[in-house]
């Protein structure tokens, strides 16, 4: 596959699912890493201006605060991309660059459950060594065990639910309220 071909692809916001259809080759969105992720620009982030952190929200029955950041100054970061090869049995893994534009805190009596991490990504055509920041790309990252380990990150874009789900132990610290 082209680089231009997945830049455009990404871009769509549909990662590479069209060509998966062609091609054999299937993206794996939803990456687990056992000592957990880095979130992207979490670090030098602060609230937006405009916006009020732990802002009450609700959407399709589901309870939820949420703040949204901003990084302090440009941040970079570099994101895994996984592909199932099927035809020739492989897993492709390959790091990109993105850029780092918003996160969004989703939260259950103010204890994060999920980032969404919004970022450009950066591309590079390998013969003529151009490119540049194209295409908006969403990221989540989740506490599924509660202990502020963000061991699963899924990148499908907007095929997820506009509010992510809060899993068991969110739930059932709702619950106790």
């Amino acid at each position: 596959m082209k680089p231009v071909t997945l830049l455009l692809l990404v871009w769509c916001g549909c990662a590479c699912v069209a060509a998966q259809v062609r091609m054999s080759v299937e993206p794996i969105t939803r990456v687990y890493k056992a000592d957990g992720w880095d979130i992207p620009g979490i670090k030098e982030a602060h609230p937006k201006v405009g916006t009020k952190p732990h802002s009450r929200g609700e959407s399709n029955g589901i309870s939820y605060q949420i703040t949204v950041l901003v990084p302090n100054h440009t941040t970079t970061a570099k994101i895994p991309f996984v592909f199932l090869d099927t035809p020739n049995r492989r897993i492709s893994y390959e790091e990109r660059t993105i850029r780092v534009e918003e996160i969004k805190a989703y939260e259950v009596n103010g204890h994060p459950y999920c980032y969404q991490v919004s970022a450009m990504l950066h591309s590079v055509d390998p013969k003529s060594h151009t490119g540049g920041w194209a295409g908006l790309l969403d990221m989540w990252y989740y506490d599924e065990s509660g202990q502020g380990k963000w061991t699963v990150m899924d990148s499908v874009g907007p095929l997820l639910p506009a509010v992510p789900l809060p899993p068991k132990w969110a739930d059932a610290q709702r619950e106790r309220r």
